[in-house]
């Protein structure tokens, strides 16, 4: 395995850049890296460890509003909202959208000694992320 980037450096700069899954997973799995967006494509790797700002808070917030509005007058729906949740197609893809939805049966539920990731090889595809 590589040696993974120290935190001081990853504060200097935000880009793709090579890795492997098991560098990802070196990463998501560090508890002190907790509220960094870490993602991963086919081979390279994303760090942001910046603020999303005022505006990107409002809308991640009316987001979740709106679908309590919404669902509360579905009676029947059955609707789970994730948000910041890491999401993930092992050895292929890895992202912490804000909004992750799932409308209806089979949405993730976590079990005790898993990672508390939503897995796409466990779990099918969200109907929704944002």
């Amino acid at each position: 395995m590589k040696t993974l980037v120290s935190i001081p450096e990853l504060t200097q700069k935000s880009q793709w850049r090579p890795a492997t899954w098991e560098d990802y997973l070196g990463y998501v799995n560090n508890r002190h890296l907790d509220n960094i967006n870490i993602t991963f494509d086919q081979g390279y790797l994303w760090i942001n460890m910046g603020n999303e700002g005022i505006n990107h808070s409002n809308v991640n917030d009316l987001l979740s509003f709106l679908f309590y509005v919404w669902f509360s007058r579905e009676p029947g729906v059955l609707a789970n909202s994730f948000s910041g949740c890491v999401i993930e197609k092992p050895n292929q893809r890895a992202a912490s959208p804000d909004k992750v939805l799932y409308i209806g049966e089979n949405s993730p539920k976590w079990q005790e000694g898993e990672p508390r990731r939503i897995n796409l090889e466990q779990w099918r595809v969200p109907d929704l992320v944002g």
